[in-house]
């Protein structure tokens, strides 16, 4: 038996949407109001053009009116609160909304109260964390999610053992379960990034494998719980891009190794180009990442012990990572240039002499980019040097972000690098006013230039 409140909501929303009927089957004369009035409203901000919306029908039905090239930019991307998010979506605004983000954390049951507006039906990237402190007990309702969603953003807000209304783990695993089963409902998604909560609690991953578009996965959940994970990530049929955080990193090195034992293992994920794991990368972690066929970019942090390895990884185009050794070894640089399809590369915190960076620039010769983070240098002779000269480098974009042993007589060597076209020294070394033109498109000496970013410490300021 529906009340009365559900049967007046029902006519207001039949109301609403005779009124904004689809603008291809308005009249001439229709339309042509219509986009006089969008030139106005497109000025208006979200709380002026509500109310405007609201003087007279005309005016509320140019408003609503599915147009698809009538935008608001205010609206496309709305991060709400919640009271403001039901303000919205009884508002005309709402056929505009195509991203939302919650300022505020949302709870199970006004997911599914959000399910019956309108707007949910249309959006294609939505942003949440959902607070379940307070529940006792698992909620028996399904949850249901926008049906076509592009990007999907779902946290659980951080749960512990310590709050006296905590939920139990029965509870904490229950909410988390029930979310990859209505994730698993939206086949659309491309996108998913999904934290978990720290309680290690048994999941089923396996409803996943129906996210048959999915490209991009961001997971960030306990050990045990992404080394479960990966044998259902690695079925999806599209999957380009895996990024895995772990609360815990140090304290079970095996549990470490069996999360990426499991997602290379047989069957491959086959299109899988872009991992950063989140995790230690050892000596033995490298020959299995080896077997990965399409991985080409890498973002890790790599093992001093692993050094001996990595030119295993002949497929890689891009690899960032952050080493874990004694600064004074730098026991990697060596064998960065067997990496010959190189074209990305980030360094951090190690120490490079002019003769590794020749040998690096001679080795990788289809190195186009090249970031330098927190590097102490020689100097920057190494970029002009005749041997890096030779092996046909064409550098496009170069960063230099607190680096040591870089002055202004090493902006030869930069000036030197005419296929340059973003530059950046961040806290790198003190330019002259002279320096600083020479540098800023459009540029003489660089004439591809089109990027110049520069930030340093002035003692005088």
């Amino acid at each position: 038996m529906r009340s009365e409140e559900d049967q007046d909501n029902e006519e207001n929303e039949e109301k609403n949407e005779r009124a904004a009927s689809s603008y291809t089957s308005l009249s001439i004369a229709q339309c042509f109001h219509h986009d006089g009035l969008h030139s106005i409203f497109r000025y208006l901000t979200l709380s002026e053009l509500n109310h405007a919306a609201r003087s007279c029908r005309s005016w509320f039905a140019a408003a609503a009116a599915a147009d698809p090239s009538f935008h608001l930019p205010s609206t496309v991307h709305v991060r709400a609160t919640v009271k403001k998010l039901h303000a919205l979506i009884a508002s005309p605004l709402r056929n505009h909304i195509r991203k939302l983000t919650m300022a505020e954390n949302m709870t199970l049951t006004l997911i599914n109260e959000l399910h019956s507006l309108h707007v949910l039906q249309h959006l294609s990237e939505l942003g949440i964390t959902i607070g379940i402190q307070r529940l006792k007990r698992t909620p028996r309702q399904p949850i249901i999610l926008p049906p076509r969603l592009k990007k999907l953003f779902i946290a659980i807000d951080g749960v512990t053992d310590e709050p006296p209304l905590s939920p139990s783990h029965a509870v904490v695993r229950g909410v988390q379960q029930l979310l990859i089963n209505t994730i698993a409902a939206v086949s659309t998604l491309t996108s998913l990034e999904f934290f978990l909560s720290e309680r290690d609690v048994e999941l089923d991953y396996t409803p996943l494998i129906n996210l048959v578009n999915l490209e991009q996965f961001w997971l960030e959940a306990p050990l045990s719980a992404a080394a479960a994970a990966m044998d259902t990530v690695k079925r999806l049929p599209m999957l380009r891009s895996l990024h895995i955080q772990t609360s815990t990193t140090d304290e079970f090195p095996s549990e470490r190794t069996s999360v990426l034992r499991s997602l290379c293992s047989s069957p491959l994920p086959v299109k899988l180009a872009k991992l950063s794991p989140g995790l230690e990368v050892t000596a033995e972690h490298i020959p299995i990442l080896a077997q990965l066929p399409s991985l080409t970019e890498l973002t890790a942090r790599i093992d001093a012990a692993a050094a001996p390895q990595l030119p295993l990884l002949t497929q890689l185009k891009k690899l960032s990572f952050f080493s874990d050794y004694d600064q004074s070894s730098d026991p990697f640089l060596p064998f960065i240039p067997q990496l010959h399809q190189l074209t990305d590369l980030h360094l951090y915190d190690c120490t490079m002499s002019d003769e590794q960076g020749v040998r690096i620039m001679s080795g990788c010769k289809h190195l186009t980019s090249l970031v330098l983070d927190c590097v102490r240098l020689e100097s920057l002779g190494w970029l002009s040097s005749a041997e890096s000269i030779r092996s046909g480098v064409m550098l496009t974009a170069l960063e230099l972000w607190y680096c040591d042993g870089v002055d202004p007589s090493d902006m030869i060597s930069i000036l030197s690098l005419k296929s340059l076209q973003q530059l950046s020294l961040y806290r790198t070394c003190r330019l002259d006013d002279f320096a600083r033109h020479s540098l800023t498109p459009p540029s003489a000496l660089l004439p591809n230039l089109t990027l110049f970013d520069y930030e340093h410490d002035d003692p005088e300021e």
